[in-house]
């Protein structure tokens, strides 16, 4: 699986860079090793980051939309958050109990307002 760097990818990338070392961010890896594991670790916390946001921004959506008592909306939003957390979940971001847990809780929301 390639991935791309893309700005944000590399924003977040560079945001943890002071994580890895007490020595001003710097990668400080002594083996060819240990400074792959280090770049494979910065890919994946990027990923998963970006995963991560994209279902709490599909769930605040959904919850917009109940607050507003909007039917339609609130089901759009939540066909689309059931899909973006089932992604998260597919790919190991979130565990699957957490990801049918939060999927239950906005169903009953919007199931709710019928």
């Amino acid at each position: 699986m390639e991935i791309r760097l893309t700005a944000s990818l590399l924003s977040v990338i560079y945001k943890n860079l002071h994580k890895l070392s007490y020595y001003g961010g710097f990668i400080l890896a002594t083996h060819k090793s240990a400074e792959k594991r280090n770049r494979q670790n910065l890919k994946r916390n990027a990923r998963n980051t970006s995963i991560k946001s994209k279902a709490k921004t599909s769930a605040r959506r959904v919850l917009e939309a109940v607050s507003t008592k909007d039917k339609g909306a609130s089901d759009s939003a939540l066909k689309k958050a059931i899909s973006t957390i089932d992604k998260a979940a597919s790919k190991g971001t979130l565990h699957r109990n957490t990801a049918a847990r939060k999927i239950s809780r906005l169903t009953r929301k919007v199931n709710a307002l019928a």
